[in-house]
């Protein structure tokens, strides 16, 4: 009950759990490359974090791909949340594809977010923190 007198319903609660997942998130995304200045390296440095992220004991995947699953309506609010946080990853893969002068830095962010997507679903499913491995091997190719 005390979560009600703060959610009005579970749906809202989600929301909020969504939000703070997406912060946490953000704070790790830009984290990872602060210490990298070359755009290349940035990339380079988002995928060797994402493999350290998937490897944690804590980590279970995704929340976002999760409640992806368990909302499949687009016109839900936490399905729409869903959508909009992956476009803004999205978006910033490919503002980090077109910084490298890599040519055709939308199909590459598409590319890299299908690596990172499959590398933290992977952990879900499989339990396994090696395909994220695989995603840094394969941004390194991608780009070269």
């Amino acid at each position: 009950m005390t979560l009600y007198r703060h959610f009005a319903s579970k749906d809202d609660l989600i929301v909020e759990h969504l939000r703070v997942s997406a912060d946490d998130f953000w704070e790790w995304f830009d984290g990872s490359m602060s210490h990298a200045t070359d755009p290349r390296e940035k990339i380079y440095a988002l995928f060797d974090a994402l493999e350290d992220r998937c490897r944690s004991a804590l980590c279970a995947g995704c929340p976002f791909q999760a409640a992806a699953i368990e909302f499949p309506d687009r016109n839900h609010p936490v399905h729409r949340l869903v959508r909009e946080h992956k476009q803004t990853l999205r978006d910033r893969l490919e503002t980090l594809v077109r910084d490298t002068g890599v040519r055709h830095s939308g199909a590459v962010a598409n590319q890299l977010i299908l690596l990172m997507e499959g590398a933290l679903a992977s952990v879900r499913y499989l339990s396994l923190p090696v395909p994220a491995r695989e995603a840094a091997d394969a941004v390194r190719t991608l780009l070269a």
